[in-house]
């Protein structure tokens, strides 16, 4: 029996039409895909699904973490990708088996002070806009959780500086004794403050958009073993295309890491 299986989230009609070709290769080839969704009903009856509903009023990017716990209930690994990845050209996934325990990150986008921390964070300017900003607000909620948000990158380098963002429409988390759960709390410690923070700027349809630097200032301070850039990049950026029917539309450009 697999140790791993697969956890996306689908909301609303679009992801929930790019969603079916993911679902359907991932229990195609046997393995079970847990699915935070608002539309279960829409889902095939497949005990290869794990339909997990979607309770929250309104759509948050950190929702993630929800289905990734939910899918560590049963398995020893969870395998985030978004609704709108597509595999190619690849038929055996076992090599997830035997993937190394900790936090697998295969892109990062510069650091968490041009992001989280920027100051540069106005009203929102049009429906789809999202936030990834959150300034002194947010170096006063690192203060009171007592959360550390710079690292030494280099033991000759007498200097700190600010965690990687990462990217986080692909990743995987493997049980490391116990660090597992302590990330997702420190991630989840800090929900309520960004999507207040979101909401009162206007972005109500782009909730949690700068989980990838939570994601990050959580592994940090969990301590859990972080593989970035994971040693299985290759073959994810190989084989699990994100935002792939839009690639094919051409409404978004290949160069986009996910």
């Amino acid at each position: 029996m697999d140790n791993f299986a697969f956890c996306t989230i689908v909301y609303g009609e679009k992801y929930n039409k790019l969603s079916k070709k993911l679902i359907e290769q991932i229990t195609g080839l046997g393995h079970t895909i847990y699915v935070l969704t608002d539309l279960p009903d829409e889902l095939p009856n497949d005990n290869k699904i794990i339909k997990i509903k979607y309770e929250k009023e309104y759509f948050s990017f950190h929702e993630k973490l929800r289905i990734v716990k939910e899918c560590l209930k049963t398995f020893e690994t969870a395998i985030f990708l978004d609704s709108d990845v597509v595999l190619l050209n690849i038929n055996d996934l076992s090599f997830f088996n035997d993937i190394k325990p900790g936090l697998h990150i295969f892109a990062t986008f510069g650091n968490i002070g041009s992001t989280f921390f920027s100051d540069d964070h106005p009203p929102c300017p049009f429906e789809n806009a999202r936030n990834t900003k959150y300034g002194l607000h947010g170096v006063e909620i690192m203060e009171r959780f007592g959360y550390k948000y710079k690292k030494q990158y280099h033991k000759e380098v007498d200097r700190e500086d600010y965690l990687e963002h990462f990217l986080e429409g692909r990743w995987i988390i493997k049980k490391d004794n116990g660090k597992e759960n302590d990330f997702l709390n420190v991630w989840e410690s800090l929900v309520d403050f960004c999507e207040s923070f979101d909401i009162s700027l206007g972005y109500t349809k782009t909730i949690g958009a700068g989980e990838g630097a939570v994601m990050s200032i959580a592994a940090y301070n969990s301590k859990i073993t972080s593989h970035v850039i994971s040693p299985l990049v290759a073959t994810i950026n190989k084989h699990f295309i994100s935002n792939y029917q839009e690639k094919l539309d051409g409404t978004k450009p290949w160069n986009i890491a996910g």
